[in-house]
C-alpha cells in the first residue's frame, strides 16, 4: 500500500484514470510527487462511508485516514514501550564464488556429484 508509512501488504483500490482532479487528491494524501501505474490504495485509509457492501468503493472517493498501527512500538496499559523485532528474519543467500568462469578453470571437484556434474557440463558445452 502506497499509503503514508502503511505496512498493509494486500493494496486493493488503484488510482483513478478517468478524474484527474480525483487522481490529483489521492496523491496529494499518498505524498507522492507523481502517480505511478503500480500504485495501489489499501481499503484501510478509506472512511466506512467510501466503501460499498461488496468491498469496492463508492465514485468519487478519496482517501481520508492515515493508518498508524506500527508494528514496531507496543503500548501497553501500564505505558511501557516494548520493542518488538519481526519474527521472520530473511534467510540470507550463499553467495557461490567457485563457479569457474573459464573452461580450463573446471577441476574434478566441479564434477564430485551429479548435480554439479549436470550443471558444469551444461556450462562446458556453452563454452565450447
Amino acid at each position: 500500500c502506497i499509503g503514508n508509512d502503511c505496512v498493509y501488504i494486500k493494496p486493493i483500490n488503484k488510482f483513478p484514470t478517468d478524474d484527474e482532479n480525483l487522481k490529483i487528491r489521492w496523491v496529494e494524501f499518498c505524498s507522492v510527487a507523481k502517480h505511478l501505474v503500480s500504485y495501489k490504495v489499501c481499503s484501510k485509509h478509506f472512511s466506512p462511508n467510501d466503501i460499498k457492501d461488496n468491498g469496492r468503493l463508492m465514485p468519487g472517493a478519496v482517501p481520508c485516514i492515515n493508518v498508524d498501527d506500527s508494528p514496531q512500538k507496543l503500548h501497553t496499559s501500564t505505558s511501557l514501550n516494548l520493542n518488538i523485532s519481526p519474527t521472520h528474519t530473511p534467510k540470507k543467500r550463499k553467495l557461490l564464488l567457485n563457479n569457474p568462469r573459464y573452461f580450463n578453470d573446471l577441476t574434478d571437484e566441479h564434477f564430485a556429484t551429479p548435480k554439479r556434474a549436470k550443471r558444469h557440463l551444461a556450462f562446458a558445452k556453452k563454452k565450447a
